[in-house]
């Protein structure tokens, strides 16, 4: 009585309208109804089942009866399995028998131990005995009874494999790119198309899909597995809005269909000219799906040649704005995947372009990529130069021109720049008035001489400008004017309406006197001391008229320890050590400067080279007192301080428990090259109500030692000033920084304010 006893899987299926998969451990259970007369076979679940003929008396109790009192049965059955590539792990038999019978379950080579019963005898208690392992193989189950007939109710096979569905199949959402499309016909998605152009839908497993009317007449059928293409009518002098009705089915084996449907409405916009000149795309909003396009660097533009890693390049003629394409050439074909948020794809005909590659540089051509790397974004700047950035897990992404090794790829950046130039959209729109980035004063300019200026109308297809006879095409226009006179520009639209009234006139003048002359300092070097009665170096002139502009620089990026205004005059704050230069207008690379080294009062009464650190602080303000001593005032709880070194390699050393620092009561911080923070600062709450006392050291020299008083919470306090100059009137109110030197503007700070006969220190936040 070889081989099987299966044939009753089809029925099973049929009958009780089981998935034709399931949850993992993956497993099928055969019932008595099942059971048949006939040889079979199935494929479940990737698994192919086959089984010979085998007899059975009939059923009894809810069983098939195997063999009779009279007339006992051995039954040896085999399965035969194919597409199990993993093991099959348990089989359990529902059977008993009257008397003691023995049941074994063998797969492969491989003998199942029992793992249910403590025996592998059947009592006569109907009850299941399971047999568990790992193996593979063709299955045996080997039934032997006694005298008596057995009863067999059910089989059950546990296995793993990896062929085929591993779960029940489920119908996904409809998307439209990434979109999903609404399911409330109520509220439609909305979007659009242009005349002639295609919208895909996908529905994850969908064994087919179509696109109705919403009176169910049918506009397009299944154009692959899980997808249908939909083809907007020609656009026409009216816009056009179409609701639509997107079904997708799935019928797993066995299942009732699985059916969704989902709603959108699509606006079709007028017919539009589209210009046959590739001009230069300065705007990412004038981009469209389907726009024809090159992508160039400078007149080199992205080839049809693909290398194994990134695109060729090869010249292109570019004239008065236009670019003349040549057959090597890549023309490419912009496509929108998503109408709403636009990541775009770069159709080259035999596929898309991708940056291919996470931690390399390449770019490819794939017609069926395997993740969002063929999607990008662009800007796009008002000089034309785009940044197209592809998506997905790609960190090399930017699409750049490499002109060293004369390809196009993408990179991190750090490439030559790329633009586009397209068939732009030509839809009428009124430009707006002419307009200059440089302020007018009734219509004149006054500008340096080879000065660029920007003239500018929005939404211009192209600008008339007086001086020249052929139009500049694109919405703004720089003109560097060689003498001084008049220009007109004179807006156009994209179809060349000629917008006069919103024509601008500018009259050009250049400024007078601006002098190329020499300066200079009378000094290198210059060390100030705060509180001292010292002249700060001052700038010689030659002629007296040179136009300056004057800056201050530190050596490390902390609070400046003094500031310079337009017209030189220096205001110090702190010590420390800045370099002040003054640089030619008229000719920038004549420069003059000096360092200034500023120093507090105990500096200077000490003749060492190390320098006091300098205090950095990452809120509030820090001040140097003519008292010698320095404030912080600062209220909020996030405010930091730390110190920078302006010796090199000098010891930085710090107290809060006494007034004469000694080694038994300080705290040596790590060394720090010049210009260098310290990694762990001083908060707040470390320094609340006290005072710390901080100096450096190098080779057996110290500096000064200074001190910081902690938070100054009042704005303002009284002071007593001999011989103050009495201001009567409130607005002519003077600002002095604690060192005497007046201060026009001040900003943030401690001052003394003179006002009305009275001289006050404030602190202004």
């Amino acid at each position: 009585m070889k081989k099987l006893l299966l044939t009753f899987l089809i029925a099973f299926i049929t009958a009780l309208g089981l998935n034709a998969a399931v949850e993992s451990p993956y497993k099928h259970t055969f019932e008595k109804e099942q059971l048949t007369m006939d040889a079979g076979s199935k494929t479940l679940s990737g698994v192919s089942w086959s089984w010979t003929k085998m007899t059975f008396l009939g059923f009894t109790n809810n069983a098939v009866q195997i063999g009779s009192s009279k007339k006992p049965q051995t039954s040896d059955w085999t399965i035969s399995t194919t597409g199990i590539s993993g093991t099959i792990t348990s089989v359990k038999v529902n059977a008993w028998t009257g008397e003691s019978a023995t049941l074994k379950v063998s797969v492969g080579e491989t003998a199942f131990a029992c793992g249910k019963n403590t025996t592998q005898n059947l009592t006569s208690t109907a009850s299941y005995y399971e047999f568990t392992g790992s193996a593979s193989g063709e299955i045996k189950i080997t039934m032997k009874a006694g005298s008596k007939a057995m009863y067999l109710q059910s089989i059950e096979v546990t296995f793993s494999t990896g062929g085929g569905s591993t779960e029940t199949i489920v119908l996904g959402e409809i998307k439209m790119g990434s979109t999903l499309v609404s399911t409330d016909k109520t509220k439609p998605t909305a979007t659009y198309v242009k005349g002639g152009g295609e919208i895909s839908f996908i529905s994850a497993n969908a064994a087919s899909m179509n696109v109705y009317t919403l009176s169910d007449n049918v506009l397009a059928a299944s154009s692959g597995e899980g997808s249908v293409t939909w083809t907007a009518p020609a656009a026409t002098d009216e816009e056009q809005v179409i609701d639509l009705k997107v079904v997708s089915q799935l019928q797993n084996e066995g299942e009732e269909l699985q059916k969704k449907e989902a709603f959108v409405t699509v606006t079709v916009p007028v017919k539009s000219n589209v210009s046959d000149d590739f001009t230069l795309i300065t705007d990412a909003g004038d981009l469209y799906d389907g726009m024809e396009m090159y992508i160039v660097s400078g007149t080199i533009a992205l080839s049809t040649t693909q290398n194994d890693n990134n695109r060729g390049q090869t010249d292109v003629t570019i004239e008065n704005g236009i670019l003349t394409p040549t057959s090597s050439a890549q023309l490419i074909t912009l496509e929108a995947t998503n109408v709403t948020e636009k990541p775009w794809k770069f159709n080259v005909g035999d596929g898309y372009l991708y940056a291919a590659s996470s931690s390399k540089n390449y770019l490819r051509t794939s017609a069926s990529p395997s993740n969002d790397n063929e999607k990008a974004t662009i800007s796009i700047e008002t000089n034309g130069n785009a940044t197209i950035t592809f998506q997905g897990t790609s960190e090399r992404n930017v699409l750049e021109y490499n002109s060293n090794s004369k390809l196009f790829s993408c990179y991190t950046g750090g490439q030559t720049e790329v633009q586009i130039y397209a068939k732009k959209t030509m839809t009428a729109v009124a430009p707006g008035e002419v307009t200059s980035m440089h302020a007018a004063v009734e219509g004149v300019i006054t500008i340096n001489k080879d000065e660029e200026i920007t003239f500018s109308s929005k939404d211009a297809a192209k600008l008339q400008v007086s001086t020249q006879s052929e139009p500049v095409v694109g919405s703004s226009y720089k003109y560097t004017p060689t003498e001084e006179g008049v220009v007109t520009i004179t807006p156009i639209d994209s179809e060349g309406k000629v917008y006069t009234e919103k024509a601008a006139t500018f009259t050009i003048k250049f400024f007078k006197g601006l002098v190329d002359g020499t300066i200079s300092y009378n000094t290198n070097t210059f060390t100030y001391t705060i509180g001292s009665e010292a002249t700060l170096p001052e700038l010689v002139k030659e002629p007296a008229d040179v136009d300056v502009e004057y800056s201050i620089s530190h050596n490390v990026a902390v609070y400046h320890p003094a500031t310079i205004d337009e017209q030189g005059n220096i205001t110090v704050n702190t010590p420390g050590i800045v370099t002040v230069t003054a640089t030619v207008k008229a000719d920038r690379a004549k420069t003059a400067s000096y360092v200034l080294e500023i120093q507090s009062r105990k500096e200077a009464e000490i003749a060492s080279t190390v320098k006091a650190p300098v205090v950095h602080i990452t809120g509030g303000n820090v001040y140097y007192s003519l008292d010698g001593e320095w404030y912080w005032g600062t209220e909020d709880e996030s405010d930091e301080l730390s110190f920078a070194n302006e010796t090199e390699d000098a010891q930085i050393y710090y107290t809060m428990t006494s007034a004469t620092p000694s080694s038994a009561n300080v705290r040596a911080m790590a060394n720090s090259e010049t210009g260098t923070l310290y990694s762990t600062p001083f908060k707040k709450s470390d320094l609340d109500g006290k005072k710390i006392t901080f100096w450096a050291e190098k080779d057996g020299q110290k500096s000064a030692v200074e001190t910081l008083n902690f938070n100054i919470k009042t704005g303002i306090e009284d002071i007593d000033v001999e011989n103050a100059e009495a201001i009567e009137e409130e607005g002519d109110a003077r600002y002095f920084n604690l060192q005497g030197l007046e201060v026009k503007n001040p900003g943030e700070g401690i001052y003394i304010r003179v006002a009305n006969g009275k001289a006050t220190k404030i602190l202004k936040k």
